[in-house]
């Protein structure tokens, strides 16, 4: 299988001590080809996006290290109903993020705002059908309940990560996998429902 890592941030995009960097081994190790790269809306209105499955960090979309989000959303819009899953970088921007989103879709205009000019692509994302293309995109990670991408949040326990994901959306919370990052961070350790590993999960086959 081939698979695209990445995401709104810089972090999401590059490999070196992130998580991003940790799914993608989880997935080499199991044997697909991976590519760590930023996301590219031109690509996808292009159909030019080669993958089979991606997985897409999510950050708030209103944050300054998001400058990758227009890539990012097109993705997730383009994949929502293929092989998509999303990951956090860690469980403390959740609240950023679900708080983000629904500013985003109660504006359907924010998003191109000229404050957000210096992101990535943003003349591309501008062109009005694009626009609104993205906005349903947001819309579906604000409102959908049903059908939704599994979200992979780092955290000790299962509790923890459902705590987080709630944050974000309804949707969000129903598709949690919690997993153990604790090389990369530090969240508060539990032994309540605690949360597997990447090597776990792969031999559960819930994320490979």
């Amino acid at each position: 299988m081939k698979i695209l890592v990445t995401g709104m941030s810089s972090s999401n995009c590059r490999e070196n001590g992130t998580i991003a960097g940790k799914i993608a081994d989880a997935l080499r190790e199991g044997g697909h080809e991976v590519d760590v790269a930023k996301p590219s809306l031109k690509d996808v209105l292009e159909d030019n996006t080669p993958w089979d499955r991606v997985y897409v960090g999510i950050g708030p979309v209103h944050g300054i290290g998001s400058s990758s989000i227009f890539g990012s959303l097109g993705l997730i819009g383009h994949y929502w109903d293929k092989d998509l899953w999303l990951y956090t970088d860690d469980h403390l921007d959740a609240g950023k993020i679900g708080s983000g989103l629904r500013l985003f879709d109660r504006d359907h205009w924010r998003i191109i705002k000229p404050f957000y000019g210096y992101r990535r692509e943003y003349p591309i994302a501008s062109d009005l059908t694009v626009t609104k293309w993205l906005n349903e995109v947001i819309y579906s990670l604000t409102r959908s309940e049903v059908e939704y991408p599994h979200v992979i949040v780092p955290a000790f326990n299962v509790a923890q990560a459902i705590d987080t994901t709630k944050r974000i959306s309804i949707g969000a919370m129903h598709h949690t996998v919690a997993a153990d990052f604790s090389s990369l961070v530090e969240v508060p350790k539990t032994d309540e429902w605690a949360a597997p590993s990447l090597e776990q999960l792969k031999e559960e086959q819930l994320v490979l």
